[in-house]
């Protein structure tokens, strides 16, 4: 297709870069390992050349990436996670299972359960897994139980967040909550 010209060689490198990608999980996916994947993170934020590109071309990419690596690759083992800064970046809903947002409060504030947040996402994306991929403090668990906006997961974005942002008492206090479920609550 490069040799024809149907492609560019931006086009092809990025096509190999995927495919890079691909192989390099590949021994993840023949041990049957499942993997979070979130790729293109926070579109339509304009600070990646991703989102930056707008978001027809976002969108092209998106499909791209998730059809060289399921139908060519055959990554099944991959859970697509779609990270939003905007609802006209929404990735096809047949391509993510989980729907994601990073949420930052200052310092000072109370995290608490992010509720319009969650209803913005819970509304843009129906019917998915809502989860927190980015925050710099902790939800708090009996906040999110009493507004209905139970947060599955989240991630801390830096150590650094710890200490300064959270407490060590407030994570100890998390993940001792009756409401938390942590690795040591697994039984199989």
């Amino acid at each position: 297709m490069l040799e024809s010209g149907e492609i560019s060689e931006e086009c092809y490198a990025l096509i190999q870069d995927i495919d890079v990608v691909s192989e390099a999980m590949q021994p993840l996916a023949d041990a049957d390992v499942a993997v979070l994947w979130r790729p293109l993170m926070e579109a339509g934020g304009g600070w990646y050349w991703w989102g930056a590109s707008g978001a027809d071309a976002y969108r092209w990419l998106g499909d791209l990436l998730y059809t060289r690596m399921t139908e060519y690759h055959h990554l099944n083992q991959l859970i697509w996670v779609w990270n939003r800064q905007s609802s006209s970046y929404l990735a096809d809903a047949s391509q993510y299972d989980i729907a994601s947002v990073d949420l930052y409060v200052k310092e000072d504030k109370t995290f608490g359960s992010r509720y319009e947040q969650y209803v913005a996402l819970r509304n843009m994306a129906p019917g998915k897994l809502l989860e927190i991929s980015e925050c710099s403090n902790l939800p708090d668990m009996n906040t999110m139980f009493r507004d209905h906006t139970v947060w599955p997961f989240f991630g801390l974005l830096y150590a650094s967040y710890l200490g300064t942002y959270t407490s060590d008492a407030d994570l100890t206090a998390m993940y001792h909550s009756e409401a938390a479920l942590t690795l040591g609550d697994y039984q199989p």
